[in-house]
């Protein structure tokens, strides 16, 4: 279900302009949590180009992260978890720590705390819907823009009070 469930639409850029494997410096202009209809929380982030003399310096995507709610019941599949990672990868990408986390920041507070920062994407694109749109894939990833790789994401952590509470 989550797997399906990947990310938002560009509203400026996309493959033709940024194909797969690209990277970029971005600023994450725009930044929103929610929680889905299926449990899970979603993050909506507009990544702005900011890479002096990149081609395409100002061009937005869109990307979208997504927390696996699991079976309902406590219970997490391996692709579950796995896409969990790549979740809490973005989020340390985008410079928040396990302390961070240990707090038990709310889901507004995580939107919040990485909006405006900047971070190194490298780009991976689904194929295009029957409709024409193209989603940026949950294989896209953030790292630091120092140039360290992406976080790892914390090994498939999983809030044990579940997305509708906070981390």
């Amino acid at each position: 279900m989550f797997q399906q469930a990947k990310e938002v639409v560009s509203t400026d850029l996309g493959p033709d302009e940024l194909p797969n494997g690209s990277e970029f410096t971005a600023k994450i202009a725009a930044s929103s949590a929610k929680i889905r209809k299926n449990g899970g929380l979603s993050f909506n982030v507009k990544l702005e180009i900011v890479e002096a003399g990149h081609p395409y310096e100002g061009g937005e995507i869109w990307d979208s992260l997504h927390l696996s709610a699991g079976d309902g019941q406590g219970g997490f599949s391996k692709n579950q978890l796995q896409y969990n990672q790549r979740l809490f990868g973005k989020l340390q990408g985008a410079g928040l720590s396990d302390e961070f986390f240990a707090s038990n920041p709310s889901n507004e507070a995580i939107a919040k705390a990485i909006k405006g920062n900047v971070i190194r994407v490298k780009i991976q694109w689904q194929e295009p819907t029957d409709d024409g749109r193209i989603f940026t894939d949950n294989t896209t990833t953030w790292s630091p823009l120092d140039g360290a790789p992406a976080a790892s994401g914390g090994g498939g952590y999983v809030p044990s009070s579940g997305p509708t509470k906070g981390f």
